[in-house]
């Protein structure tokens, strides 16, 4: 081989072997599509703890925020000369609330007020009354930071049972604003006529007693306690699309569902048979954007609603492997869960034989919900997780990435058949729970329904994908904000070894947090191993390939100078 001619192929293979490193992307998706059958994890970087924030920096993301107009948590639209009130934890970062109130004050709002929940008592009272209030849950709540590593701590949200405890132990932040709301001629209580100078309240938890309570004032959930809340691509997504996805899954509801199935690689696995009288009922069931009930609900109960609930995260936080199996809908077996699962069976024991009124059975402990998120942008809290908030759930917004599902486990006095308001007097005569207390996050179900019309199974979700984003329509109208693969794409897919990521299943089920504090520092290699090793392979050849040329070469220039 001449001098030319081996210094020619030379380069060929550098650039080749250079070539290589920038297909190592492409090696790592082939390797995981090849070996798990469930898509790879991703972890977006603007969902990790980060740098120090100024309300210039948080501006535009605030402005995308509040012309949000769909979902449970959207503050549009603005109207001009709104008067806004706020209601949030003591965590409330300045920085975040002055980004949003100024985009508000921006979209035309006149004013913009913010109030934490330990203020509510103190509402209205003399200007000079500085006395703390009396009861230490009232002075103490939401000032303890909680943290996902504490996920069996859920319990302590909805059901205290410490003697004396009353219905507002196990819901604080309901039962705050009940007080703030309602008349009381005691001057240590607050004004209940404050809020009503007010057009828009955004309310930071309390579920549906937010809505009850600051009706019809009361516009959405407050989700922007930090910058990072602002920066999730959850808050912007297209809202008319968001519908649309909704609208589609909702249409399949109505069609008339017979039965359903439901599945996950953690282990859930359920069987849900309705007659038609029970599909209608399902069909009716409220739509709540971005939070479809994808099974029937108590007090209407299927023929058949019975299976295994598996999962190792909640509202909370994270906790070993817990399965909840059921019949009827109801809880009547618990495995693993480590706290959160001994808290299941303490209580589930405590209320067994207890009827509630409205409910055909006695117990508390009944598949609620099993609610779909929609949203493609939703993700893991992971500043909150790591951090620390005020909030009561750090690890709510797990739930509102499209494919997620969050099962809602206990009764609801909101639903009973005797009416809301004697079952919520009967709970609290009793001291008894008055709303679904846990709750279970599964990432990867697969949900079909056989039409009852059709008789045809259709896939619902498949592997965490809401099938829905696939429709034609919602394609074209993704369209109209670019193209429809990254407006549709999921931000943030979690690790769960074995089913779409290296590792021991084993050690992941005994303690899920140490993966999650994993996902949170960016120290998950989004590299194989395997792929890494196809890279050094393919040098390697080429080296081999290089040393056989310079053999050649060596050769011929020994020959030519007679050697």
């Amino acid at each position: 081989m001449g001098k030319a001619r081996f210094y020619g192929y030379s380069m060929v293979l550098l650039l080749l072997g250079l070539l290589s490193l920038t297909t190592i992307d492409w090696v790592n998706q082939a390797f995981f599509k090849a070996r798990f059958s469930y898509p790879a994890p991703l972890i977006p970087e603007w969902s990790l703890p980060a740098k120090e924030y100024t309300v210039e920096d948080l501006l535009p993301y605030a402005m995308r925020a509040v012309e949000q107009t769909y979902g449970r948590s959207a503050i549009g639209p603005i109207n001009q000369g709104d008067k806004i009130l706020v209601i949030a934890a003591q965590s409330q970062d300045k920085i975040a609330w002055e980004a949003m109130k100024t985009a508000m004050l921006k979209k035309g709002a006149a004013q913009a007020d913010l109030i934490t929940y330990d203020q509510l008592p103190r509402i209205g009272r003399n200007p000079g009354w500085t006395e703390p209030h009396p009861d230490p849950q009232v002075r103490n709540f939401g000032r303890a930071l909680r943290y996902g590593k504490d996920g069996y701590l859920e319990w302590e949200r909805l059901i205290v049972n410490e003697p004396g405890a009353d219905i507002g132990q196990r819901n604080m932040s309901a039962w705050l604003l009940l007080n703030w709301t309602r008349s009381d001629p005691n001057t240590t209580k607050p004004d209940p006529n404050l809020w009503k100078q007010y057009d828009k309240i955004y309310a930071l938890d309390a579920g549906p007693f937010a809505r009850r309570y600051l009706a019809p004032k009361w516009k959405a959930y407050w989700l922007y306690e930090r910058p990072q809340d602002l920066l999730f691509p959850y808050n912007s997504f297209p809202a008319d699309v968001w519908k649309l996805i909704d609208d589609k899954v909702y249409g399949y509801i109505q069609g008339g569902v017979a039965e359903i199935r439901h599945t996950d690689p953690e282990g859930t696995d359920i069987s849900v048979v309705l007659n038609e009288a029970q599909s209608m009922l399902f069909a009716a069931e409220e739509k709540n954007p971005g939070h479809h009930f994808m099974l029937p609900r108590p007090p209407y109960f299927a023929d058949k609603f019975e299976g295994v609930i598996a999962g190792t995260s909640n509202h909370w936080g994270f906790f070993p492997l817990l399965k909840l199996y059921f019949k009827d809908a109801r809880i009547y077996k618990v495995e693993g869960g480590g706290k959160f699962g001994e808290k299941f069976k303490e209580y589930i024991k405590k209320y067994e034989n207890i009827q509630w009124p409205g409910y055909r059975v006695p117990g508390f402990f009944f598949v609620t919900e099993d609610a779909l998120g929609t949203n493609p942008k939703g993700g893991r809290p992971y500043w909150r997780l790591v951090n620390g908030t005020g909030t009561v759930y750090p690890n709510v917004d797990e739930r509102n990435r499209s494919g997620v599902i969050h099962f809602g486990i206990g009764l609801e006095c909101e639903r009973s058949a005797v009416g809301d308001e004697a079952c919520m007097k009967w709970a609290a005569d009793n001291r008894m729970p008055f709303t679904h207390a846990p709750h279970v996050h599964i990432q990867f179900s697969t949900i079909q329904y056989k039409m009852r019309e059709t008789a045809q199974w259709i896939t619902m979700v498949d592997k965490g994908w809401v099938t829905t984003n696939d429709d034609p329509e919602v394609r074209a109208l993704a369209a109209k904000y670019g193209s429809p693969e990254e407006v549709l794409k999921y931000e943030w897919i979690p690790i769960k070894p074995t089913i779409n990521y290296p590792g021991s299943w084993e050690d992941y089920q005994q303690d899920p947090w140490k993966y999650v504090e994993l996902e949170a520092a960016g120290r998950i290699s989004r590299v194989s191993p395997w792929s890494v090793a196809s890279i050094v392979i393919f040098w390697m050849l080429l080296a081999l390939i290089w040393w056989l040329m310079y053999r050649s070469y060596r050769k011929f220039k020994t020959a030519s100078l007679g050697i």
